[in-house]
């Protein structure tokens, strides 16, 4: 993306049609970096979602030079990630809150759910270690190893884990401690992603 494309978005939110704007909040993408994780076909999920809007959302996010459905290694370090998504003519007031569930038929309040369930896991993957709360040896023991976010963690068994130099059992129960109060384990099979 040039300079003068940049400039063009420092500061502002992104504007969407009503109906788009309704989208993103159904599914919790309250940002540009957070829409552009979805992929078309789960946009699509959601049956009172059509072309039109997917065409309008495809549009602004190629301004920020983004596509849907991009991985977090994609999108890492990209500007203006945290944009916020409003609606047409409301810039600059504060967000809504997300749609309730019944405002929608029962297969898009199904559909948003999951969407949103997977956008959780993806803010809780891409987080690093320190902000799992583990001890200093545990985080650097694990990024002598490589492991440096969330994601990297949870691809490990224990039993690799086990074979990395200075990693204790004790620091391998801290882990799985932290995972679990997230909802997350090692080894878990993440959709669409190898393990390492």
């Amino acid at each position: 993306m040039s300079n003068s494309q940049q400039s063009n978005h420092s500061g502002q939110d992104l504007e969407l049609s009503v109906r788009a704007s309704k989208l993103a909040k159904r599914v919790g993408a309250a940002t540009v970096g957070e829409l552009a994780r979805f992929s078309e076909q789960e946009i699509l999920a959601t049956k009172c979602f059509g072309e039109t809007s997917l065409r309008e959302i495809r549009e602004k996010l190629l301004k920020y030079g983004l596509r849907l459905g991009m991985t977090p290694d994609q999108l890492n370090g990209l500007p203006f990630l945290q944009t916020r998504i409003v609606t047409e003519g409301q810039a600059g007031s504060p967000p809504a809150e997300a749609e309730p569930e019944g405002d929608c038929c029962g297969h898009c309040a199904h559909a948003a759910r999951k969407l949103r369930e997977r956008s959780d896991l993806q803010r809780k993957l891409n987080r690093s270690l320190p902000e799992l709360d583990l001890s200093v040896r545990a985080v650097n023991c694990l990024e002598s190893g490589g492991i440096v976010t969330v994601r990297d963690l949870v691809a490990w068994t224990p039993e690799e884990l086990l074979q990395l130099r200075r990693l204790t059992k004790a620091m391998l129960d801290e882990v799985t401690a932290r995972l679990a109060e997230r909802g997350l384990r090692l080894g878990m099979a993440l959709p669409g992603e190898r393990a390492h």
